[in-house]
Order: structure tokens, then C-alpha cells, then sequence
């Protein structure tokens, strides 16, 4: 993603705490906000990193991450724009 894409997207939605599905939100709010995904050819890496309780459906805020995830998910495209624009961080003229 480039730089101002993504802050145009709402950048990372810090309604998620800790671990769990942040990664769907994303990908649905840049779909219905007309960006396409694409996978780059060739290998991608994963950093390997300890997961703990918080890094699991056992997280304490799992259960409000998927109801954010599915939140977003079922927001029409200008839904999703005045949602985000409740976000904090500057977004505008970008």
C-alpha cells in the first residue's frame, strides 16, 4: 500500500485490542472502499514471534474484535466513510 492510500483508508483501525482480527477489517474496509488486493509473485515471510493467551480466540478482546471485523463488514461504502472519518487521526486533503 502506498503511503497516502492508506491513510486515506483510515489507516489502522484502533478498535482492536490486542490480537484478532484486524487483518479481515482491513481487507474488507480497502475492498469496500475500492482499493483491490493483490498477492505479490515470488515468496512472502512471515517473522516467526511467540504467541501467548493474548495471541489467541482466549484474548479477553476477541470477542469485540470479531464484532468490529463483522461491524465494518457490513457497512456500505459510505457507511464505512463517515465511520472512519469519527476516527481521530487527520485524514482529510490527503
Amino acid at each position: 500500500m502506498d503511503k497516502s492510500s492508506h491513510i486515506r483508508c483510515g489507516m489502522e483501525n484502533e478498535h482492536f485490542v490486542s490480537w484478532g482480527m484486524e487483518d479481515n477489517e482491513r481487507a474488507h474496509r480497502w475492498t469496500k472502499l475500492g482499493y483491490r488486493l493483490l498477492r505479490t509473485p515470488g515468496v512472502l515471510y512471515h517473522l516467526e514471534h511467540p504467541r501467548s493467551a493474548d495471541s489467541s480466540e482466549r484474548n479477553p478482546g476477541f470477542q469485540a474484535n470479531e464484532e468490529e471485523c463483522e461491524k465494518v463488514k457490513n457497512m456500505t461504502p459510505d457507511q464505512l466513510v463517515a465511520y472512519v472519518d469519527t476516527w481521530p487521526w487527520p485524514k482529510k486533503n490527503v
